[in-house]
């Protein structure tokens, strides 16, 4: 076990592996342990980074973990990094976490674009007390419209169900479709269990790769 947050940076695989499925805690709050996603201490240093986000920064060439900081090429990043990192020490000094807020990296008009969203915040079990943020990392894919009808069709949902599906292949959080429904977070999980059920998937990344590749389940806007 790690003596601290950023010793996980360290551990191997499936060190790492089995650290997350003892702490059932966590892969909660992130709704698959395969998602993109990384750890952040309460100072803003980068303690892990899953296997979803290294092959998301990888593809990316304009970002890059640089002295233990998510860091980017590009200027007019660096004050969304900069304001990133002031609320990630904010939630370590007592503040709130706002899964609602999204940071978007890439300038408007660019060809891909990631989102930050601060999704979950509390103290560590580690032998050395911290704060913990995760940070989940998503592209935004403003050419890709799932048909929801298409959906339905193929895989049985509900209306609803399919706007639920639809809206995390398009790389919308869960939090936003929350809001857009008006309905409690408690509500949205257990719809998305039934969606994981129906199209025989068990995490939202493998949502999204079987919606994004299957049958007619996509068209460009």
């Amino acid at each position: 076990m790690a003596d601290s947050i950023s010793d996980l940076v360290h551990l191997d695989q499936k060190t790492s592996e089995d650290y997350f499925r003892r702490n059932a805690w966590l892969v909660d709050a992130l709704c698959g342990d395969d998602a993109a996603f990384m750890l952040l201490d309460e100072s803003a240093l980068v303690g892990y980074v899953s296997g979803g986000a290294r092959c998301l920064l990888g593809s990316l060439p304009a970002l890059r973990i640089h002295q233990g900081r998510l860091s980017s090429q590009r200027a007019q990043d660096r004050a969304v990094l900069d304001e990133l990192c002031h609320r990630v020490r904010g939630i370590g000094q007592g503040g709130l976490c706002d899964p609602d807020h999204l940071f978007t990296l890439g300038a408007v008009g660019t060809h891909r674009r990631l989102v930050v969203q601060l999704t979950w915040a509390g103290r560590t079990r580690l032998q050395k007390p911290g704060t913990l943020v995760v940070l989940r990392l998503f592209e935004e894919s403003p050419q890709i419209r799932i048909s929801r009808r298409m959906l339905c069709k193929h895989y049985g949902l509900t209306s609803t169900e399919a706007a639920l599906a639809a809206s995390l292949a398009e790389g919308k959080p869960l939090s936003k479709f929350r809001l857009q429904q008006g309905t409690a977070m408690s509500t949205v999980r257990t719809q998305l269990r039934h969606v994981f059920r129906k199209v025989g998937v068990n995490s939202q990344a493998a949502l999204i790769h079987t919606l994004l590749t299957g049958p007619m389940t996509w068209q460009r806007m």
